[in-house]
C-alpha cells in the first residue's frame, strides 16, 4: 500500500480468497505456469500464500493512514462478510465471476455504490445480465479486460472500452469505464487513457525474480508503477475534457485566424456591393461582415467611403 501510495496510485487492491472454496482439488490452471511442482489451481494459491481474512482491519487501517483507498476482491462469501465487518468501501468483483450470482448479489447488496466490474473473457451479454444483478444505479465502474496472464498486444483489445461506453449511453447507466491491464510494462496506461478509460488497475510486485507468483510475469516493479500513473495523468492532459468550445490557448486565433469581408478595392458611398467588390482577409475584426454572411451583404448600399483592404462593418452598409 505504501509503495501504490508513492507512486500515486488512488488505491490498492487485495485479493481474499481460499484455495478450497475457488476451485476444485484437480482443477488445471489456465495460466502460463512455469513451476513442474503446480498441478492444479489449488496448489498455486497454496503456494503463492492467501491472505488470512482477519487481516483486513489492519490492511484499512493502514490505507486509511497512508491516504490511499483499500479496494478488495471477494471470492467467496466469507470474504464478502469480513470485508464489511472491517468496514471496506470498495469491492471489486473479478472477471471469473462475472457469472456468479449469488457472489455478485452478495456484493451489490453489501456496496451498493461501491463496486467496480471487471469483464474479461465475457461476452457483452454477460456483462448487462451482470450489471442488471448489481440493480440500482450498478456499479461504481466497469473494467474491458483480457483474461489471460500476461496479455500480449494483439490481445488487449482497448477497443472494449468503447464498446462499453456504447453500452453504458445504450441503457443510460452513470458508470465510469477503464480498463484492467495485464500487458507487459507501462504504456498502456497512455492508450487505455486516450481510448476512454477513467480508471485503470495494474498489478504490481516487490519482487519480480519471484516466479511463485504467476502474476510476477508481467507485474511492474514499484519503479514502472510510477512510470504507469505518469503515462496516466499525462494522457488525461492530453485528452481533455472533450469540449468543442474553444479553450483559452485558442482564442487569439479565433481573431488571428479567423476572416472577415473586406473591400476587394475601394467602394464608394452610395454604390450598391457587388461580390466581386469584396475578399475574405484576416484577422477577425468585431462589428465587420464574416464570410458565412456574404449573402447578407451583397446588394446592399454602402453608406460611406470604404478604403481597399479595410474590413467592411455592419454600420457602413445600409
Amino acid at each position: 500500500l505504501y509503495e501504490a501510495r508513492q507512486a500515486g496510485c488512488w488505491a490498492g487492491k487485495i485479493q481474499l480468497l481460499q484455495p478450497e472454496t475457488i476451485a476444485q482439488p484437480h482443477a488445471a490452471v489456465y495460466w502460463d505456469e512455469q513451476r513442474p511442482e503446480i498441478d492444479s489451481q489449488r496448489s498455486t494459491f497454496k503456494t503463492v500464500g492467501c491472505l488470512d481474512y482477519a487481516v483486513v482491519p489492519r490492511l484499512l487501517a493502514a490505507a486509511e493512514t497512508l491516504g490511499i483507498e483499500l479496494v478488495a476482491t471477494p471470492f467467496d462469501l466469507a470474504a464478502v462478510e469480513a470485508m464489511a465487518t472491517a468496514g471496506v468501501s470498495w469491492c471489486k468483483i473479478a472477471s471469473g465471476d462475472l457469472t456468479n450470482r449469488p457472489l455478485v448479489e452478495a456484493c451489490a447488496e453489501t456496496w451498493p455504490h461501491g463496486i467496480i466490474l471487471s469483464t474479461g473473457a465475457g461476452t457483452l451479454d454477460e456483462v448487462a445480465r451482470t450489471i442488471e444483478w448489481i440493480g440500482g444505479t450498478g456499479p461504481s465502474a466497469v473494467l474491458a479486460c483480457t483474461l489471460s496472464y500476461p496479455t500480449l498486444s494483439p490481445d488487449a483489445n482497448l477497443g472494449r472500452i468503447r464498446t462499453l461506453y456504447d453500452h453504458r449511453q445504450a441503457v443510460d447507466g452513470p458508470w465510469k469505464v477503464g480498463y484492467s491491464d495485464h500487458t507487459f510494462g507501462y504504456s498502456t496506461a497512455l492508450y487505455a487513457v486516450l481510448a476512454g478509460a477513467r480508471i485503470l488497475e495494474k498489478h504490481f510486485t516487490l519482487d519480480g525474480t519471484d516466479q511463485s507468483v504467476p502474476d510476477n510475469a508481467f507485474a511492474v516493479d514499484p519503479r514502472v508503477l510510477s512510470l504507469y500513473v505518469q503515462e496516466a495523468e499525462a494522457a488525461a492532459v492530453l485528452l481533455g475534457s472533450g469540449s468543442l468550445d474553444p479553450v483559452a490557448a485558442e482564442m487569439p486565433a479565433r481573431t488571428g485566424a479567423r476572416r472577415v469581408l473586406c473591400a476587394r478595392h475601394p467602394i464608394s458611398a452610395g454604390a450598391a456591393i457587388r461580390s466581386d467588390d469584396v475578399i475574405a482577409l484576416r484577422p477577425g475584426v468585431a462589428e465587420a461582415f464574416i464570410p458565412a454572411e456574404l449573402d447578407h451583404l451583397i446588394g446592399r448600399t454602402a453608406v460611406v467611403d470604404i478604403p481597399e483592404g479595410a474590413p467592411i462593418l455592419l454600420s457602413a452598409v445600409t
